[in-house]
């Protein structure tokens, strides 16, 4: 089911990732600021593992600090991705609830590009907002589509309430 939706509206993800890319791309050449300084370029702890598996900021901090050392770029890139990836779940979430393309894509849309989500992409420390709505959605995406498949795998919703919980633990 899920795969038949991306393949049948691929152009509809293109174009949400066009505008993330278009409104957030002249964040990347940014520097550190305020909390970031001290949360990322500042912190030894960045390396440890016993630290970095705290809350899935510090772990993708980690992951990141490893591949990329303290470099803005690679990290503000990570919000994007998050955000973007944000976009593409509430698109889906709402054309498999409502089975209206108009609404789903409207919605992406000014989820995509509203001035109100510009701290949670642009500010490092920021991105914890762009994670945990990613999890949560992603949840969402598969309780919802195990109760329209009227499958009911348990796998799925098992899955669902391990991230959930997850998240409420590392809140």
């Amino acid at each position: 089911m899920l795969r038949q939706i991306i393949k049948q509206n691929w152009l509809i993800f293109l174009l949400l990732t066009v505008a993330v890319v278009l409104v957030y791309a002249n964040s990347l050449s940014n520097g550190f600021v305020s909390d970031d300084v001290m949360g990322i370029l500042k912190n030894e702890k960045i390396g440890e593992f016993s630290w970095s598996l705290n809350l899935p900021q510090t772990w993708s901090w980690a992951a990141t600090d490893h591949l990329f050392g303290k470099n803005p770029l690679p990290f503000r890139a990570e919000n994007i991705l998050f955000h973007l990836a944000n976009a593409w779940l509430i698109f889906i979430l709402l054309f498999l609830l409502t089975q209206k393309k108009t609404i789903a894509l409207l919605t992406a849309l000014i989820f995509a590009v509203h001035p109100l989500l510009v701290e949670s992409v642009t500010w490092l420390s920021g991105g914890i907002y762009a994670k945990y709505t990613f999890f949560v959605l992603l949840a969402l995406l598969f309780y919802v589509s195990a109760k329209l498949t009227e499958l009911r795998r348990k796998k799925i919703v098992w899955l669902a309430l391990l991230l959930l919980a997850r998240l409420k633990k590392a809140g």
